[in-house]
């Protein structure tokens, strides 16, 4: 049967690909380690091995962290004035007190003073020197700003 151009092509390029390839695999890690010397014929068949170290040479043991709750502050001046928009897995939309929106990466500062430490479900998570404080998603409507209708002069119909 004889070979069409494609399996030809295949054969001559894909067949050094392979021995390359299996020679890394079985040469891989060689030189990296040191190899073990082999024993003398008259060695015993046991390792001695070095006494344990005394117990004041070891470092004392570490004390088990605390669970502590995360502490909620009240919202600084700074964060009082902060609306969350809209969040993503890598950060949160954020609506400043000047109506300007940003995105905020996760671990960002988003005014002096205040991080976004986090984002879950409904709520961006930031961090303030008085502490955590959760911001929820706002779902209403933006504000709008109302405009007084312009007075009209007495005396003139008005308008329909």
């Amino acid at each position: 049967m004889p070979l069409s151009d494609k399996d030809r092509r295949a054969l001559l390029f894909g067949g050094p690909v392979m021995a390359v390839l299996i020679l890394y695999l079985l040469t891989r890690g060689e030189g990296s380690a040191p190899r073990p010397e082999p024993l003398p014929a008259d060695a015993p068949a046991t390792v001695e091995t070095a006494p344990p170290p005394p117990m004041a040479a070891l470092p004392p043991p570490m004390p088990a962290p605390l669970a502590t709750a995360p502490v909620v502050a009240a919202p600084s001046s700074s964060a009082s004035q902060l609306r969350l928009v809209g969040i993503l897995a890598s950060g949160a939309l954020i609506a400043m007190a000047d109506g300007t929106q940003r995105f905020v990466p996760v671990g960002r500062e988003i005014v002096p003073g205040v991080t976004l430490r986090g984002v879950d479900v409904h709520e961006a998570i930031l961090a303030t020197p008085g502490g955590e404080i959760r911001l929820p998603l706002d779902v209403g409507p933006p504000p709008q700003q109302v405009v007084a209708p312009a007075a009209t002069p007495p005396g003139t119909p008005p308008t329909p």
